[in-house]
């Protein structure tokens, strides 16, 4: 547990599997807090700036999780009737931040607090225009499947 302490954090993305390895942790999550987690993840990797709920694009979480999850999956479509109902673009702000709650509270759940403030969404910039991202840097993020499986 110390060495894992003491290790730079890295996160390692199995996207077919739907498993991060967080250092050496393993974790296998529930399809919702995968895809929202690997959606910042992704973005991140690709350069794109840290996100606010108001500038949260719906649609481009909702082909990401599609592309995880496939577009015939419960959970995928509760998301996308959730979203598409509201008639909205944009996620609300009660719905980004249950979906953040909620990969926090796995990440501490499965890592350890300590550990885990490394690896939870990060604050960039002052309120209200508060943006979120991984914590971790870019360059130790690693994606296994780049391509999606679905």
């Amino acid at each position: 547990a110390v060495q894992q302490e003491l290790a730079p954090p890295k996160i390692t993305i199995n996207l077919l599997e739907q498993i991060l390895h967080c250092g050496n942790k393993k974790i296998t999550t529930s399809t919702a807090p995968f895809a929202f987690y690997t959606w910042l993840a992704v973005r991140k990797k690709a350069g794109k700036a840290a996100i606010h709920w108001t500038d949260a694009d719906a649609n481009e979480f909702l082909q990401h999780y599609a592309h995880i999850a496939g577009e015939h999956n419960a959970h995928y479509l509760r998301a996308k009737n959730s979203l598409k109902e509201k008639g909205v673009q944009k996620f609300q702000k009660e719905t980004f931040d249950n979906r953040k709650r909620s990969v926090k509270e796995m990440l501490e759940k499965e890592l350890g607090e300590r550990v885990a403030k490394d690896y939870i969404f990060q604050s960039v910039g002052k309120y209200p225009l508060t943006r979120f991202e991984v914590g971790i840097p870019a360059d130790r993020i690693d994606i296994l499947k780049e391509e999606y499986p679905r």
